[in-house]
């Protein structure tokens, strides 16, 4: 590797304007003119020596003085120097005035060279598989393959690229108009809320005022109220009073004539008292049967109690209206962002940890998080286990487990469901679990997979249901119930199922409901699970692990021999850590996906 920042080997200082000659060695520009003038004399003369090497060099214009010869020479350039030697020609170079920024830094990262050649370049495209080779791929790897040079794609063409550019830039006018709009309308919910903070104070400060006035009119009236009832009562008072007086006066008259009259006397009084009485009899039994209690209260307590059931001054009501994406919009989302190149090549699994049971055959599972994962066991135990430390969270027995093979996680419900042909619901909190409910099948029902709130059954076609009573079939299919699996991708509404008895692999999509790319394998297809970008695992008979693409065209295997598993149940995936998990008898297997 030649090195810019060494001495120059004629001044013996650092190099400056540095200049290269084709045997490598760097001089200053000025000490190489002055050696030049110094040892070549003859005007005929066409070569020169290297003051280092003593090599033969030819000039590239004889009849050029040799004063030129110097200046004429290749500069030192890192880009040129790096492109020279074999260790250093996929090394990236920039001028050192350039600011480092994330543009560069993209430049950097998108290799032109071939991971697995490092000195050659990425010069042809494979058309079947989607990706760039070098010369080398091409002839080991892509020999009966479908190939294009990549100068005369299309996608690099100057018209093309300019084309994209301005797609680009409408997205990013479209968004820029987007992020407007949405700042106006955030400005104007400012103001909106604004007005109904302003609102509410007014309308409690008018509460307020109506409850003083109420209280007010309450105070009023109530002590109109008492003066009514105590005039009342005063005049009860007044008449008893009255009446009590003549009978004292009645009394004492009485006693007076019993104790000096005679008995004549004594009968005519009496009569003359009961005589007077007569006339005030009614009077004095009307008051008499005003003899009730008069009590007041308020219904203040219920008015409290209704005041204290009111959770808000008022409610708060938002509309939102959703405006259609432009037809044009909507084709330059599809070109710009729905690639046509899945890079299947580039993805690799990367062994991360086991989960050893050797009292366990696991049948299937599910991810919780990317540590913990429910599985289930042929003795139809239940658990929940931390597959990095190989500790059992909780655990619940399953009666009537039969052989499941399939479980899903409804993460909104915190819900767990697994079947054979009797399905179970399980509710997880808290890193505990049980049993909530069960169901019995009609049919023996294999694959099992959930999509917008509606669980999907493979029994006899493919069965629909929201809770897994009385399902209703959703579409037809060719698979065995038995067997066979189904597997659901949430992003894109596709769904697969295996065909065990033709060693395939059928997909379709909610919409269509008709099974129809199918890919075909060698090995017996036993599981399968959608990850990330719409890729479908598969797992076969035989232990390997494939991929089939998006588009549904390209197979890849991925792994031809698992770490200890010999037999394969289940496979499923973790999208947030990008983790692949496959179980079997007594382990657990967790992958990590790299692309």
């Amino acid at each position: 590797m030649v090195d810019v920042t060494q001495d120059c080997a004629i001044c013996l200082e650092k190099l400056k304007a540095p200049k290269i000659l084709p045997c490598s060695h760097l001089f200053c520009e000025v000490c190489f003119s002055e050696y030049i003038i110094s040892t070549v004399n003859k005007p005929e003369q066409k070569t020169y020596n290297c003051p280092v090497c003593r090599i033969d060099i030819e000039i590239n214009n004889p009849t050029s003085h040799n004063s030129t010869w110097g200046p004429s020479l290749p500069s030192a350039k890192c880009c040129d120097l790096h492109r020279r030697f074999r260790t250093t020609t996929t090394h990236k170079t920039m001028p050192i005035t350039t600011p480092s920024n994330d543009d560069f830094k993209f430049l950097i990262e998108t290799n032109e060279f071939c991971s697995l050649h490092e000195t050659k370049s990425l010069d042809v495209y494979c058309l079947d598989h989607a990706v760039p080779c070098c010369v080398v791929c091409l002839a080991v790897n892509h020999r009966t393959c479908k190939v294009k040079c990549i100068e005369e794609l299309d996608d690099v063409k100057v018209e093309n690229i300019e084309r994209f550019q301005i797609e680009l830039e409408d997205i990013k006018c479209s968004l820029n108009k987007l992020m407007n709009l949405k700042s106006n309308t955030k400005e104007s919910l400012k103001a909106s809320f604004q007005t109904m903070q302003k609102e509410a104070i007014s309308t409690t400060a008018n509460l307020k005022k109506r409850i003083d006035d109420l209280c007010q009119e309450f105070i009023k009236n109530s002590s109109l109220m008492q003066e009514d009832l105590q005039t009342e009562l005063d005049n009860v008072i007044k008449q008893a009073q009255g009446y009590t007086s003549v009978l004292d006066t009645s009394i004492l008259r009485l006693k007076t004539v019993n104790s000096f009259g005679s008995r004549s006397q004594l009968l005519i009084a009496k009569e003359k008292i009961k005589l007077e009485f007569a006339k005030k009899k009614s009077k004095i039994k009307s008051l008499l049967n005003q003899n009730q209690d008069i009590n007041v209260s308020t219904d203040f307590q219920e008015i409290l109690e209704a005041l204290s059931k009111v959770d808000m001054l008022g409610n708060i009501s938002v509309s939102k209206h959703t405006n259609e994406m432009p037809d044009k919009c909507n084709d330059q989302w599809h070109s710009l962002f729905e690639s046509n190149h899945v890079q299947l090549e580039t993805l690799t699994l990367k062994f991360r940890s086991i989960l050893e049971h050797k009292e366990r055959d696991f049948m299937c599972g599910v991810s919780l998080t990317s540590e913990k994962c429910v599985l289930i066991s042929s003795i139809g135990q239940c658990e929940i286990i931390n597959i990095r430390s190989n500790q059992i969270i909780s655990s619940v027995s399953i009666r009537k487990a039969g052989k499941p093979k399939r479980i899903c996680y409804d993460k909104s419900r915190e819900r767990v469901t697994f079947h054979s042909n009797y399905g179970v619901c399980c509710e997880i909190k808290e890193d505990s679990i049980k049993q909530v409910r069960s169901q019995s099948f009609k049919d023996y029902v294999c694959g099992i997979d959930m999509f917008d709130e509606k669980l999907y059954i493979l029994s006899d076609g493919v069965l629909q249901t929201p809770d897994m009573q009385n399902p209703s079939v959703f579409m037809q299919s060719y698979a065995c119930g038995s067997v066979d699996d189904l597997a659901v991708d949430k992003e894109s509404g596709r769904l697969a199922v295996t065909l065990q008895s033709s060693r395939s692999v059928s997909f379709t999509t909610f919409q269509e409901r008709k099974l129809k790319n199918t890919v075909n394998f060698k090995v017996t297809p036993v599981a399968m699970a959608f990850g990330p970008d719409g890729i479908l695992f598969v797992a076969e008979s035989n232990c390997c692990i494939s991929v089939i693409s998006k588009n549904e065209k390209n197979l890849l295997p991925l792994i031809g021999k698992l770490d200890k598993l010999e037999k394969i149940r289940d496979i499923w995936t973790h999208n947030e850590s990008n983790s692949l998990f496959v179980c079997g008898t007594n382990y657990v297997e967790k992958y990590d996906l790299q692309w």
